[in-house]
């Protein structure tokens, strides 16, 4: 269980240091953590990102939410935030990524899916047709030569 100390000291002295030091970025913390590897401070942030532990303030820079969670609380999401993506994946689910954060999609290709699209575009075109638009369908006919 050794592991799990460090890995919650870990959290929590990246919590602490941007607490302390808002508004900054990875190469900041890099820098301080010299003894952790970058990619390891990298992989961590972006999970305490994905989790709302940290919150990004454009071009990188990173702080802390306004209310803080525990080590033990954030290792926890985290966890949990992974089995979550594995299960989506296994289950055929897509991940988009929208704005650094991850989320699951059903596939395209499901009947369920088409006929929701198709559903869809019917009413769009019900509506525009209700406000006096012309809906032109793309029609390609052949002829003998």
């Amino acid at each position: 269980m050794k592991s799990r100390e460090i890995y919650y000291n870990r959290l929590a002295a990246l919590q602490t240091y941007f607490k302390e030091n808002p508004k900054s970025t990875l190469n900041d913390a890099a820098a301080y953590f010299t003894e952790i590897p970058k990619g390891t401070i990298s992989s961590t942030l972006s999970f305490m990102y994905q989790t709302g532990h940290l919150v990004k303030n454009g071009e990188g820079r990173y702080s802390v939410p306004a209310i803080l969670s525990s080590p033990k609380q954030i290792a926890g999401d985290i966890t949990r935030n992974q089995k979550k993506k594995q299960e989506d994946i296994k289950n055929g689910a897509h991940l988009i990524s929208q704005n650094g954060r991850l989320f699951s999609v059903e596939p395209l290709d499901t009947p369920r899916h088409a006929s929701t699209i198709q559903k869809q575009i019917e009413d769009a075109i019900a509506l525009l047709k209700s406000q006096g638009y012309k809906i032109l369908a793309k029609k390609t006919e052949y002829a003998e030569i």
